[in-house]
């Protein structure tokens, strides 16, 4: 549902965000359900840096929003430290997450 909503083009940038958040959310439980799931058979957790079947939420997010993963960052450290009215006006369109 979430990935039919992000596909919407009159979306603006703050409410991607928002939606994306809520995937995060969910990717970050798959995640923790996978780190159990190895502690279980006794592998270490740790992952190689040759690893190709890692998982990134950030990638993942950005991937999906068709963004970068700098411009999620930067989303991130925006969502966190602004105020209502900021985010308000970031889900107006009225400003973007680059401009704030």
């Amino acid at each position: 549902m979430i990935d039919n909503q992000n596909g919407r083009r009159n979306l603006t940038d703050g409410w991607k965000f928002q939606l994306s958040q809520a995937k995060k959310e969910i990717l970050l439980g798959v995640g923790k359900e996978k780190q159990k799931e190895t502690l279980k058979k006794g592998d270490s957790p740790v992952m190689s840096t040759i690893d190709t079947t890692g998982h990134s939420t950030r990638d993942t997010i950005a991937n999906d929003l068709g963004w970068s993963t700098g411009k999620v960052a930067m989303a991130d450290k925006v969502w966190k430290e602004a105020t209502p009215e900021v985010k308000a006006q970031l889900n107006n369109g009225e400003i973007s997450i680059m401009r704030t």
